[in-house]
């Protein structure tokens, strides 16, 4: 085997350069782990209702000062999801489309902010990333976890 290796070092070059960009591209990143959340959280979910061709919206806000019950759970389901890089998170584009999404989450802690709509792609420290690898079922999950989670909480002002 090493002998094989020595011989076709090109090749061999090529599959470890390979293997390293499919890891750099998949290897999983923790949301909760970029948001850190040592300064509490601040959250504003937004759900819009499409009605006779125009967009009305409903946005409310929530305070999660750090190490209290509520910022806890909050931060233990951010913890249960990860996201992964993409080619979009190397050029620098945050551009997110909302198109056919009907609920947005907006997350804050610190100097890092997450943004997501429940489609696979999501901003998070000002880059895009995706959640989950094949379609929007984890995106979904994370988004409808987070909305359920906010409706057992206080809104602020």
């Amino acid at each position: 085997m090493i002998n094989f290796l020595k011989q076709n070092k090109k090749m061999t070059m090529i599959v470890v350069v390979i293997l390293a960009v499919v890891a750099f591209f998949t290897w999983p990143i923790s949301i909760a782990d970029m948001l850190s959340g040592d300064d509490g959280y601040y959250v504003v979910a937004v759900e819009y209702d499409a009605k006779a061709g125009k967009i009305g919206q409903d946005s409310l806000a929530y305070r999660f000062k750090a190490g209290e019950e509520k910022t806890i759970e909050l931060q233990s389901i951010l913890d249960s999801y990860t996201c992964h890089r993409t080619l979009r998170t190397l050029t620098g584009d945050t551009t997110l489309s909302s198109e056919g999404m009907n609920y947005w989450i907006y997350i804050h802690s610190g100097k890092k902010a997450f943004n997501g709509y429940g489609d696979q792609e999501i901003s998070l420290a000002g880059n895009i990333y995706h959640v989950g690898y094949f379609n929007n079922e984890k995106a979904t999950a994370m988004i409808n976890e987070i909305r359920e989670f906010l409706e057992t909480c206080e809104t602020v002002e």
